[in-house]
């Protein structure tokens, strides 16, 4: 499935969408998805995406073609992520709840026994501290690679998405 951003056919996310070249990204003349990709050598992170800029570090470049793409693809899925929870804010406890889901620990775990009888997990497991935005920039990122295997995960979800995507592109 190619759906393209903002018109742009150059400008789309999923696993075959145009990687831009390391001489592009370094010289300052690189974007992706729409979103402009800034290089700085010495950050720690492979990437980043920092007020609707994508960095990339020299640890970036380590990775192949396919492990790129899917960073990026993460990166920009970022934005609509973003935007996404600040739509559904209003409606949090129903939006959240498409992505993660409260779970009891067993009695036999220690988790139970020092009194946390619940705990979060989002679609793809354990969510950490960003867990919400983490949870839906992954699933943004299946919607576009492998939309099936979203709707199988959650159905509520892949609808959230599909319909958020489709008044974004179409």
């Amino acid at each position: 499935m190619k759906r393209y951003i903002r018109g742009n056919a150059d400008a789309y996310l999923g696993k075959n969408s145009k990687l831009p070249s390391e001489v592009d990204i370094k010289s300052g003349h690189a974007s992706y998805g729409g979103v402009p990709i800034e290089y700085h050598s010495n950050m720690s992170a492979d990437a980043r995406n920092m007020d609707h800029l994508i960095w990339v570090s020299d640890k970036f470049f380590t990775y192949d073609a396919d492990v790129q793409l899917h960073i990026l693809n993460h990166e920009v899925a970022h934005d609509f992520s973003d935007e996404l929870m600040h739509e559904h804010a209003g409606d949090w406890q129903t939006f959240a709840s498409a992505f993660i889901q409260e779970k009891a620990y067993p009695k036999t775990s220690s988790g139970y026994a020092e009194g946390k009888r619940t705990y979060w997990e989002g679609l793809y497991g354990d969510i950490g501290a960003i867990a919400l935005s983490e949870t839906i920039t992954h699933a943004i990122v299946e919607y576009f690679d492998n939309p099936s295997k979203l709707k199988q995960r959650s159905l509520d979800a892949y609808t959230i998405i599909d319909e958020f995507i489709t008044r974004k592109f179409v």
